[in-house]
């Protein structure tokens, strides 16, 4: 099991909840727990695969970052209290955790456990996870931060043919043809070019929406507000 796949259900669950928490309306005290349960369930998973507890704490930290993002960015009547004492500050005695989100980021090494972290962080940027690059003009910032780290983590003989790719062509189409921006954007990648890894690559995006539509219902019906 791979250090991302035992955060699925924490993930999930902070996306699910970001729709109804409103409606929704818990105590900070129910939501504590729940959060503080499965992040003790996400480390057990992750001693039994084998992951020590420095490669666990470093993908918690991105964890925790999104978690407590969503919940202070809400409209949650309850907000307050989160905002008092957020998971940031519990487990990792800060405030600043959207900075030293990219901090830990930019230290990771390409490699090794740290590549398992890295996914990790990669997912909750594409869950949506924003940090300091949340106002418009750090949008392109934010985007190549993006795109780097999904380069990072494809396989060595896909990436030597999508040098010159950005992944994200449709963000800055309409200010590229009104003129209004230099940054231009364009696919460059050729699935005749890159072949399996392409579709590997692909496939893995397929499976994850597969599994947080799939997932939503069953995890939020284990926490009934």
């Amino acid at each position: 099991m791979r250090l991302v796949d035992c955060y699925i259900d924490t993930l999930l669950f902070t996306r699910a909840l970001s729709d109804r928490i409103v409606s929704g309306n818990p105590s900070y005290d129910e939501l504590h727990e729940t959060y503080l349960k499965l992040l003790s369930d996400a480390e057990i998973l992750a001693n039994n695969a084998g992951h020590n507890t420095d490669t666990f704490n470093a993908g918690k930290f991105a964890v925790v970052a999104f978690i407590d993002e969503v919940l202070l960015c809400s409209s949650w009547p309850n907000k307050s209290a989160w905002q008092k004492m957020p998971l940031q500050r519990k487990y990792f005695d800060t405030t600043n955790i959207g900075a030293e989100f990219y901090d830990h980021l930019n230290k990771l090494s390409k490699h090794g456990p740290d590549k398992e972290v890295r996914e990790v962080f990669s997912l909750c940027l594409g869950l949506g996870f924003k940090g300091k690059y949340f106002n418009l003009d750090d949008r392109p910032k934010y985007e190549e931060i993006k795109a780097f780290n999904l380069g990072v983590l494809l396989p060595d003989e896909a990436k030597g043919n999508i040098d010159k790719t950005i992944l994200f062509p449709l963000a800055w189409g309409e200010a590229a043809l009104s003129g209004k921006s230099s940054f231009i954007p364009r696919l460059n990648i050729l699935p005749a070019i890159i072949g399996i890894p392409l579709g590997v690559f692909l496939t893995t995006v397929v499976i994850y929406h597969f599994m947080i539509d799939s997932q939503l219902d069953a995890i939020i019906s284990t926490v009934k507000f």
